[in-house]
C-alpha cells in the first residue's frame, strides 16, 4: 500500500494505455470496464480530434509530457565524477575566459563546454543550470519521439495517435537507462538529443523530392551532436549511405551528400576554431587521452571492462536487468509480430525502419568504443528502439485482425515498464520543494565551504564544490582525477604544453601560488599527494562533511562557531 503513492504519476498513464488498447483499435468494447473507460475518456479525445492539431504543438505536448520526469532525475539524482569535468570547464570559460585544451585540459569535443559557458553568464548555480540543461535536452528527447509518432500514424484517429504517442514516451522515461543517464551534467542528453533530431531530419527530407534545406539541417544536427561526444561520429557514414541511396540520379545523389556533408561541416566550425587555438590540446584530448587512459588502467591492474568479450558480457548483462529487457524484448517482439504472414512492412515505416537498422550497429559501435566501459553509454539505444517499436507498429496494416492483440501487447508491455520503473520517480512528488532536492543540498555544502576558506583557491579533484561556492580552483585539474592519472604516461616535457600535472609537479605549480584550502575525501586513491602536500606545509585539518575533510592553509583560521 505504502508503494501506490510512488508508483502514480507513471502508474496512472499506463493503465490508461493499457485499459484503451485491449479495445484493439478495431471493433466494440471487450468488456463493461473498457466501456466505461471510452465514455468518459473517449469524449475528452473527441474534444480534441475536433480540432488540427499542429506538428509544434504535438511535439511541445510530447515534452510537457516527458519533463517532469526528466527534472525528477535531474534535480535528485547524486552527483558522479564525470560531472564535474564538465561544469568545470564551462564555469572557467564563462567566469575566467580561459579556452579548453590551451589554458586547461578537457578531453571531449567542446560544445558542452559551449554551451555551459552561455547559462553560467547568467547564473551562479552551476549544478543546477548544468542538470536543468540535460533535463530540458531529456525532454526535447520525449517530444521528438511523441511527434514521430504521430507522424507514422497519420491514418489513426487524433486520440488513438495521442495514446500512441504518450505511449511511446512512457516506453523512454520507464527505462532504467533514462533515469540513470537522464539530468546529469555530462554530453549523453545533448549528444543523443541532436543525433535523434539529425536522423529525424533525414528521413523527412528523403520524403521530399527537394528538401536541399533540411539536408543542411539534419548534417548541422548531426554536427552538433558529433561536437557534443565524439563517439557519435560513426553516425556519419550510414546517414551518407541512405543519403545518397535515395537519390533518383547519379547528380541528385551527389548533390544531396554535398549539402549534407555542408551541414555538417557548418556545424564542426567551433570545433575547427579550438583545433586552430590549441591543437596540441585538441589532439591529446580527443585522440590520444583515450590510448593514454588505457595504459592507466591496464598498469593499475584493476578489473575493467575495456575487451570486447568483457564490453559484450557487460552489455548484455546491463540491458537485460531491472527493465531493460522490457525495450529490447519490445524491440524484437514487434519485429516478429509485424512480419508474421507479411515479407516487408509498408508506407513510410519501410523506410524509416531501412534506415534505422543501418544506424543501429554504428551506434553500438559508438557505445563500444570507450574504455573501460560504462552504462551510460548505451542511453542513444533507448529512444531509437523506441522509434523502431513504432516503425514496426506502423507498419502493420490497419485492416488486419491481429492489430488488435499487438496493441494489448505493446500496452501491456509499457504497463509493466511503468510500474516496474515508477518507484524510481517518487521524487516527482517534491517537484515544487526545492529544499528536497539534492542539487540543493550540495549547494548548502558549497556555502559551509566558502564560510571556512572564504578567499583564495581551492586545490581539489571534486571542482564543483568551491566553483558552487563562488571559490576559484587550478585549471590544471578541471577534469577532476582523469588528467592526474594519465600524467605519468605522458612525457615530462609535454606536460606543460598540454595543461598536465603529475604529483612530482606539484611543489613547482604551488610555489608561487598556493592553495587557501585543500579539499579531499572523495577521490582518495588519487589525492594522496593533495595530503600529502598539506601535511608537509603545514595546513591544518578541519572537519567539513561526514565523507570529506578540508585542510587550511596557515594563518587561514576557521571562523568560531556561533
Amino acid at each position: 500500500m505504502s508503494r501506490c503513492p510512488r508508483e502514480a504519476p507513471l502508474g496512472i498513464a499506463a493503465g490508461t494505455a493499457l485499459r484503451l488498447a485491449m479495445d484493439g483499435g478495431t471493433g466494440p468494447s471487450a468488456n463493461v470496464m473498457s466501456a466505461r473507460f471510452r465514455t468518459d475518456f473517449g469524449a475528452a479525445l473527441d474534444r480534441v480530434a475536433a480540432r488540427r492539431l499542429a506538428g509544434w504543438q504535438v511535439f511541445l505536448l510530447g515534452m510537457l509530457v516527458a519533463l517532469p520526469f526528466a527534472l525528477s532525475v535531474g534535480l535528485n539524482n547524486y552527483f558522479l565524477f564525470d560531472e564535474d569535468q564538465h561544469i568545470a570547464a564551462g564555469v572557467l570559460f564563462a567566469r575566467e575566459g580561459l579556452v579548453p585544451y590551451r589554458d586547461f585540459p578537457y578531453f571531449h569535443l567542446p560544445y558542452l563546454i559551449y554551451a555551459y559557458g552561455f547559462l553560467f553568464k547568467f547564473t551562479d548555480h552551476y549544478l543546477l543550470a548544468a542538470r536543468l540543461f540535460s533535463a530540458v535536452c531529456a525532454s526535447i528527447t520525449g517530444g521528438a519521439i511523441f511527434h514521430a509518432a504521430w507522424r507514422l500514424f497519420e491514418t489513426y484517429s487524433v486520440g488513438r495517435r495521442l495514446l500512441i504517442g504518450g505511449g511511446a514516451v512512457v516506453l523512454l522515461i520507464s527505462t532504467p537507462l533514462f533515469f540513470y543517464t537522464a539530468g546529469h551534467a555530462w554530453n549523453q542528453e545533448p549528444s543523443t538529443l541532436f543525433a535523434l533530431l539529425a536522423f529525424l531530419c533525414v528521413f523527412s527530407a528523403m520524403r521530399r523530392p527537394a528538401a536541399g534545406a533540411r539536408l543542411v539541417l539534419g548534417g548541422a544536427l548531426l554536427g552538433i551532436a558529433i561536437g557534443s561526444r565524439v563517439t557519435m561520429a560513426p553516425l556519419f557514414l550510414p546517414f551518407a549511405l541512405t543519403i545518397g541511396y535515395a537519390g533518383e540520379s547519379t547528380r541528385q545523389r551527389q548533390r544531396n551528400i554535398v549539402l549534407f556533408g555542408s551541414g555538417v561541416a557548418l556545424a564542426m566550425l567551433p570545433a575547427a576554431w579550438a583545433f586552430a587555438i590549441a591543437p596540441r590540446g585538441f589532439i591529446f584530448g580527443n585522440m590520444e587521452f583515450p590510448r593514454v587512459n588505457i595504459d592507466y588502467l591496464l598498469a593499475s591492474a584493476q578489473p575493467h571492462t575495456m575487451t570486447v568479450t568483457q564490453k559484450l558480457r557487460f552489455f548484455l548483462k546491463w540491458f537485460f536487468s531491472g527493465a531493460n529487457w522490457v525495450l529490447f524484448y519490445g524491440f524484437f517482439a514487434a519485429w516478429l509480430a509485424s512480419r508474421l504472414r507479411q515479407p516487408a512492412p509498408i508506407g513510410s515505416s519501410a523506410r524509416l525502419l531501412s534506415f534505422l537498422f543501418l544506424t543501429l550497429p554504428f551506434l553500438l559501435l559508438g557505445a563500444f568504443a570507450p574504455s573501460p566501459f560504462a552504462k551510460q553509454y548505451f542511453y542513444p539505444l533507448v529512444p531509437f528502439l523506441v522509434l523502431g517499436i513504432l516503425g514496426f507498429l506502423a507498419g502493420v496494416p490497419i485492416h488486419l485482425r491481429r492489430l488488435r492483440w499487438m496493441w494489448a501487447a505493446a500496452a501491456t508491455l509499457v504497463a509493466i515498464s511503468a510500474i516496474r520503473s515508477g518507484s524510481q520517480y517518487e521524487p516527482c512528488l517534491r517537484l515544487f520543494r526545492p529544499q528536497t532536492w539534492y542539487v540543493s543540498s550540495l549547494r548548502a555544502d558549497a556555502s559551509r565551504l566558502r564560510g571556512l576558506a572564504p578567499a583564495g583557491r581551492i586545490l581539489t579533484l571534486t571542482p564543483t564544490y568551491p566553483l558552487e561556492a563562488g571559490l576559484q580552483m587550478y585549471p590544471e585539474f578541471v577534469t577532476g582525477a582523469f588528467a592526474m592519472r594519465v600524467s605519468p604516461f605522458v612525457a615530462r616535457e609535454r606536460r606543460s604544453a598540454l595543461r598536465l600535472l603529475d604529483s612530482d609537479d606539484l611543489d613547482a605549480r604551488l610555489a608561487d601560488d598556493p592553495p587557501a584550502a585543500i579539499l579531499v575525501g572523495l577521490r582518495r586513491s588519487w589525492e594522496k599527494p593533495f595530503v600529502r602536500y598539506a601535511e608537509s606545509h603545514g595546513y591544518r585539518r578541519t572537519p567539513f562533511l561526514k565523507d570529506q575533510e578540508l585542510w587550511l592553509a596557515p594563518g587561514n583560521d576557521p571562523p568560531p562557531a556561533p
